[in-house]
């Protein structure tokens, strides 16, 4: 839910749907917090993850596969822009927490 928020955060740079799935393609394969991390902001409500490895690659692959959907989604077909009604949820951060306690 974090990175969907980060995510929508970012749309409002967004100008057309090549350079969102550009931008999301690269914060797909940044820096994944993980339980147990120093910044991940959850970290009182789940405990540390004994594979740690396999669960940034899932995450990952979560987040890659979830960039085009997302587009295609907040993505307006008619302006080529971000729908006004997708971008109003990167007004306030889910829980009053980012990514990387930002």
């Amino acid at each position: 839910m974090l990175y969907v928020g980060e995510c929508l955060r970012l749309s409002n740079k967004w100008s057309s749907a090549a350079q969102a799935n550009k931008e999301l393609q690269t914060a797909a394969l940044t820096k994944v917090t993980l339980p147990g991390d120093p910044s991940f902001p959850f970290n009182g409500l789940f405990h540390a993850v004994k594979d740690q490895a396999k669960l940034k690659n899932y995450c990952i692959a979560l987040r890659t596969e979830l960039g085009p959907r997302l587009v295609a989604t907040v993505m307006d077909k008619e302006t080529g822009k971000p729908s006004k009604w997708w971008t109003c949820y990167n007004k306030r951060p889910f829980m009053g927490k980012r990514i990387g306690g930002h």
